[in-house]
C-alpha cells in the first residue's frame, strides 16, 4: 500500500497493489487494507459505507468486513466485480439485523477462481459512513461535512412531484401521474418475497433510456430484495446512469433515509416527500 496523489477528496488516495499470479486450485487470493489489530469502531449506527474506487477493470471482488457488538464478523460487498476503470463510488450496505456498535476490520480485494490470476492496482479514497437522516435522543450523529446540495427547494423548477399516500402527483394536480411527460418516466414497483421478477421487463427498459428523469416508487424497502436481485437492480440503474439518465428510488417507510448507489439515489421518507426538477437535476424535500 502506498499513498498516491491521484484522488477525489483531499490530496491523496490509498493505492492497493495485489499479486494473484501464484494462485493454485483451491486458493483464495486476498489483498487487505486493515484498520488496526482490533478494527476501527464506527460511531453511532451507520447503515452503509460509501467508498470511491479507481478500478482496473480486472473483475476481482471488492468487499469489507465489519465486526458487530457480539464479535461476529460480517462480510459485505462493495462490488462483485471491479469491472470499471477510473473513479466510481460504491456502497456496502450494513445488514439491518446487525448489533451495534460495530467495527470496520478491513477492506479487501479478492479472487476465488484460479483462472483469474493476475496482478494489478486499485485506488481507494473518500470513505464515508451513511446514517439515517433521523436518529433518537443520545444517538444523534453529528452531521457530515458533506452536505447534499440537492436537499433543497430550488428558487425555480420545471416540475414538482409530490408523494401522497404512496402515489405520485405532478405539479399540484389532483390526478396520479401517468407517463405522459417525455423527459420523466415513473414506475411503481412491487416487491414480493424478496423479488421483483414480475416487473423485471419494465426495469430492463429503463436501463436503455437516454437522458431521462426516472422515478421508481417501491412498496417495500429496497433492502427487502434478495441479494442477487438487488445486485441486478443496481446494475440496471448503473446502465441508465451511464446513458445520462438520473434515477430516484423512493419508499414510504418508518423513518427518513438517504442512500447513494452507483447510478441512483434511494430516499425513504416517513411522512411526505417532494421532488423538484430544475435544470436537469432532482432536488428533494422531506417533511
Amino acid at each position: 500500500m502506498v499513498l498516491e496523489s491521484e484522488s477525489v477528496e483531499g490530496s491523496s488516495s490509498l493505492k492497493l497493489n495485489y499479486d494473484f499470479t501464484s494462485m493454485v486450485d483451491g486458493d483464495q487470493a486476498i489483498a487487505f487494507v486493515n484498520f488496526g489489530e482490533d478494527g476501527l469502531e464506527l460511531p453511532g449506527e451507520p447503515t452503509a459505507l460509501n467508498l470511491s474506487v479507481f478500478g482496473d477493470e480486472k473483475n476481482h471482488w471488492l468487499r469489507t468486513r465489519v465486526i458487530d457488538a457480539d464479535g461476529n464478523m460480517h462480510k459485505i460487498d462493495f462490488a462483485e466485480k471491479v469491472n470499471w476503470t477510473g473513479w466510481k463510488e460504491v456502497t456496502a450496505r450494513i445488514p439491518s439485523e446487525i448489533k451495534y456498535p460495530i467495527k470496520l476490520q478491513n477492506i479487501y480485494i479478492a479472487e476465488i477462481y484460479d483462472d483469474m490470476k493476475d496482478s494489478g492496482s486499485i485506488y481507494l479514497d473518500d470513505l464515508k459512513l451513511l446514517y439515517p437522516e433521523k436518529t433518537n435522543g443520545d444517538n444523534e450523529i453529528e452531521k457530515s461535512k458533506y452536505e447534499d446540495k440537492y436537499k433543497a427547494v430550488p428558487e425555480t423548477y420545471n416540475n414538482k412531484l409530490e408523494f401522497i399516500d404512496e402515489k405520485m402527483y405532478l405539479d399540484d394536480s389532483q390526478e396520479t401521474y401517468e407517463n405522459n411527460q417525455r423527459n420523466l418516466i415513473y414506475y411503481e414497483l412491487m416487491i414480493e418475497d424478496g423479488s421483483i421478477l414480475g416487473s423485471i421487463e419494465d426495469i430492463k427498459e429503463l436501463s436503455l433510456e437516454n437522458n431521462k428523469k426516472i422515478v421508481i416508487n417501491m412498496d417495500n424497502p429496497i433492502e427487502n430484495l434478495n441479494q442477487n436481485e438487488y445486485n441486478g437492480f443496481v446494475k440496471l440503474m448503473e446502465q441508465a446512469f451511464g446513458n445520462d439518465s438520473e434515477v430516484i428510488v423512493v419508499h414510504k417507510g418508518e423513518t427518513s433515509n438517504i442512500l447513494y448507489e452507483n447510478g441512483f439515489r434511494y430516499i425513504e421518507y416517513e411522512d411526505e416527500l417532494t421532488l423538484y426538477i430544475n435544470e436537469g437535476n432532482f432536488y428533494y424535500k422531506i417533511n
